[in-house]
């Protein structure tokens, strides 16, 4: 069994005007986004983008190439859906859960989750739920 992510990345490109134009095309690269059955583009009038800290973890090959941005993403609009691209790239299955859903899979040995994944829940999503 892979490893799994909380996560949604990939790299910046040219056509990444500003960072959050990045993390825009990353969101709709990765999921759907419907609102009344009806594919709709993401933008700031229907998510909220929080940008909440670097992330470097040089334990790893991947970890020492890479520099990561976290960023909070809440639904601003009610009636949006979101799903995930299936088969798609690295997303083999994928599925939302709560935090504590999440962390009993862990801690049950169901799920495995990959190194960024390990130090956004510990130092990022454990503490701002307190």
């Amino acid at each position: 069994m892979g490893k799994h992510s909380i996560g949604i990345g990939g790299h910046l490109t040219s056509a990444d005007i500003q960072l959050v134009d990045s993390v825009f095309r990353e969101l709709t690269e990765e999921l759907v986004f419907t609102v009344n059955d009806q594919k709709v583009e993401v933008n700031d009038r229907l998510l909220k983008l929080k940008p909440v800290g670097l992330l470097q973890d040089e334990s790893d090959a991947v970890g020492r190439d890479h520099l990561g941005f976290v960023w909070e993403v809440r639904i601003k609009q009610p009636s949006l859906e979101v799903t995930i691209h299936k088969n798609k790239g690295e997303n083999l299955a994928g599925q939302f859960l709560t935090l504590p859903e999440y962390t009993q899979l862990v801690k049950q040995g169901k799920i495995t989750p990959e190194r960024w994944t390990e130090l956004v829940v510990r130092d990022y999503l454990s503490s701002s739920m307190n």
